[in-house]
C-alpha cells in the first residue's frame, strides 16, 4: 500500500514553546533526521522533557518542527516537544517561541519502516489535501510532524501507522 491521506481538518495551537534540539541540513544522513530520531531515543532525550508537562493541545506527543531560514538557504528541523509558553527549557536544551496560528491537521496513514509517510511523497498528499479545500501555506511558518500516541506508536492490521502533519494556514 502506498501512503494514503486517512484525514484533514483545521485546527489551532495557542501561543507555545518548542522545547528540543536544533538540526540543520549538514545533520542529515542518507537524506533524513532518522539517525538523529536514533540518539533521542538511545540517549533518554524524552525524559527530561515529558517531566516539564506538554501543551495540552499536542497530548504529550513526541515532534518534529520544521521551518525553511530566512531566504530559503537551509532548513531548521528540531526534535523535541511542545509546551505552554514560557516553560523553562532543560539544561542542555533550546527552545522557540511559537505565535499562536491556524493549521491544516493531516493525516498520512502509511508503513513507517518504508519511508512512505515522509518526505516528498507524503508533502504532496499534503499539499493536493490543501489545494482541494482552498486552503494556503503561510510561508515562513512552522510546520510539524506529531508522532501522536496511539496513532503512530501502535500500527493497524496492516502494520500502518498515522503520522500527524500541521501545516500554518494564511
Amino acid at each position: 500500500m502506498a501512503a494514503e491521506l486517512a484525514g484533514v481538518k483545521k485546527t489551532a495551537l495557542p501561543k507555545a514553546r518548542f522545547i528540543g534540539i536544533c538540526y540543520t541540513e549538514k545533520d542529515r544522513e542518507n537524506g533524513t533526521f532518522g539517525a538523529k530520531w536514533g540518539e533521542w531515543f538511545a540517549t533518554n532525550r524524552f525524559q527530561a522533557l515529558e517531566a516539564l508537562g506538554a501543551l495540552e493541545e499536542s497530548e504529550g506527543a513526541y515532534a518534529a518542527a520544521m521551518r525553511m531560514t530566512e531566504g530559503g538557504r537551509d532548513m531548521e528541523y528540531w526534535i523535541g516537544m511542545l509546551f505552554p509558553a514560557g516553560t523553562e527549557a532543560p539544561e542542555g536544551y533550546a527552545y522557540v517561541d511559537m505565535a499562536p496560528q491556524e493549521y491544516a491537521l493531516l493525516w498520512i496513514r502509511g508503513n513507517e519502516q518504508s519511508g512512505e509517510i515522509y518526505g516528498e511523497t507524503a508533502w504532496n498528499l499534503c499539499l493536493g489535501a490543501l489545494q482541494k479545500n482552498g486552503w494556503t501555506i503561510k510561508e515562513d511558518g512552522w510546520s510539524f510532524e506529531i508522532y501522536n500516541c496511539p496513532r503512530f506508536t501502535t500500527p493497524d492490521q496492516d502494520g500502518n501507522v498515522i503520522l500527524d502533519y500541521l501545516i500554518p494556514l494564511n
